[in-house]
């Protein structure tokens, strides 16, 4: 994709365990290296929620979202968009 630039190109996981999502996202994240890691003030975020699914277990819970989204405000994203596009294009990320 002309323009974006690629921080890593390893497979990154981590796995966190609790009762309470959004301190379980955010253990989570911290594990990988903190948000700072992907993002940095002024970036232009796109976050890809699953929301289309025949199941509710594979759908992306509020509270992950919600909590993904305040930490990129955190970290001094310039905007959140989120959106189930397939194309940059149309989510107007190009």
């Amino acid at each position: 994709m002309a323009g974006m630039e690629v921080r890593e190109s390893v497979p990154i996981v981590s796995l966190a365990y609790g009762a309470e999502i959004r301190k379980t996202t955010r253990k989570a994240i911290e594990l990988l290296g903190g948000i700072e890691k992907f993002v940095q003030k002024g970036d232009k975020v796109f976050i890809k929620p699953n929301l289309m699914s025949p199941t509710q277990h594979s759908i992306t819970s509020g509270d992950i979202l919600f909590t993904i989204v305040e930490m990129c405000k955190e970290a001094g994203a310039r905007d959140d968009p989120k959106a189930e596009y397939p194309d940059l294009e149309a989510a107007g990320l190009t």
